[in-house]
């Protein structure tokens, strides 16, 4: 995957990052909560993308993207979240 395909799959969740709830399916990504993200990468040991977003006057949220069974699921914490030691975590710049 090019770092533009990254890139774009991070802005991607970014944006549909916004409509977080406890699971949506919004514009091909799966959003969950940081407890169901952990379960999910963690079963299948794959890739993690995340992201820093600073926000004016609202601190900083941390955007998780991984690709489980074909679906991207993405999450946002406020803290960053402690992923397990099988996965691979890359930071990206959005």
């Amino acid at each position: 995957m090019s770092s533009a395909a990254i890139a774009g799959t991070i802005a991607g969740a970014a944006y549909a990052g916004t409509a977080a709830a406890t699971m949506q399916f919004v514009y091909g990504f799966i959003i969950v909560e940081p407890e169901t993200f952990i379960k999910l990468v963690d079963e299948d040991e794959g890739l993690v993308l995340y992201c820093r977003k600073k926000r004016f006057l609202r601190g900083t949220v941390y955007i998780y993207v991984s690709n489980y069974r074909g679906f991207y699921v993405i999450t946002k914490s406020v803290e960053p979240i402690s992923l397990p030691s099988s996965v691979d975590v890359i930071e990206v710049r959005i």
